[in-house]
């Protein structure tokens, strides 16, 4: 859908810095806030910059777990050391991601 309609709007000074703290909250344009709002959508706070580094820890743990799981069914033999430290990072990453994306206090849309 194209964006062809320029709309002109005017704001009081609180409203405008309601719309900028939505905008730096959820990482998005304000013209993108109020199309979301206009579309019922939930605002919702960005996820913290380390959510893409524990996207690429998961990635990794993913192909490890591939390459030992393929092992595992040419060999029918199961490292189970290699088992438990995959499971460790994973748990490690899980903790992470629990610290990173558990909501903080004082701080909503």
């Amino acid at each position: 859908m194209s964006k062809d309609i320029n709309l002109h709007v005017r704001l009081t000074a609180e409203e405008n810095e309601l719309l900028t703290h939505l905008s730096n909250l959820t990482r998005c344009s304000k013209s993108q806030v109020l199309r979301d709002l206009l579309h019922g959508a939930t605002l919702m706070e960005a996820p913290p910059i380390d959510y893409y580094d524990l996207l690429r820890e998961v990635r990794r743990v993913g192909v490890n777990l591939n390459q030992l799981t393929r092992y595992v069914n040419e060999k029918r033999f199961v490292d189970s050391w290699k088992w438990d430290e995959a499971l460790a990072e994973i748990r490690a990453i899980e903790k992470k991601m629990n610290e990173a994306f558990t909501p903080r206090k004082g701080v909503g849309i």
